[in-house]
């Protein structure tokens, strides 16, 4: 089940369930340098918007820290983080067990737009084909 929760994290780097999550910095800071060893390499690397489960595997991602917040860190991290995690898991292996098929029906080339409540959410839902 390592691929599925290297899925997950990446599924929540890239569409993070609360949309308005705000950081301030505690003092003046200049962006997108200040990553790599020497503190002169871009904080980015050069696939964050490519959808890439494989990069929790690896070596660099395993000391992450308070770079991945989704569930928020600290002493306010989300009590519900591992039962949320483990609920994700199992309805996308019980929703692959049953389905050979499941892909976008939306309209081709038409983004999904988000509605921002509590929580991130499709704000027309989303279209789905399961077979």
């Amino acid at each position: 089940m390592v691929y599925l929760r290297c899925f997950l994290h990446e599924e929540l780097r890239m569409y993070p369930p609360v949309g308005i999550n705000s950081r301030s910095a505690l003092r003046t800071t200049t962006l997108p340098y200040g990553g790599g060893a020497d503190g002169n390499a871009p904080i980015v690397g050069p696939d964050a918007g490519t959808f890439r489960p494989e990069r929790w595997g690896e070596e660099a991602m395993r000391k992450v820290g308070w770079a991945w917040l989704p569930f928020n860190g600290g002493p306010r991290v989300c009590l519900g983080q591992q039962m949320a995690l483990t609920m994700a898991g199992y309805v996308l292996a019980r929703v692959l067990q049953a389905f050979a098929e499941v892909r976008d029906n939306g309209v081709p080339g038409e983004e999904v737009r988000y509605a921002v409540k509590i929580i991130m959410v499709p704000g027309q839902g989303l279209k789905v084909k399961m077979r």
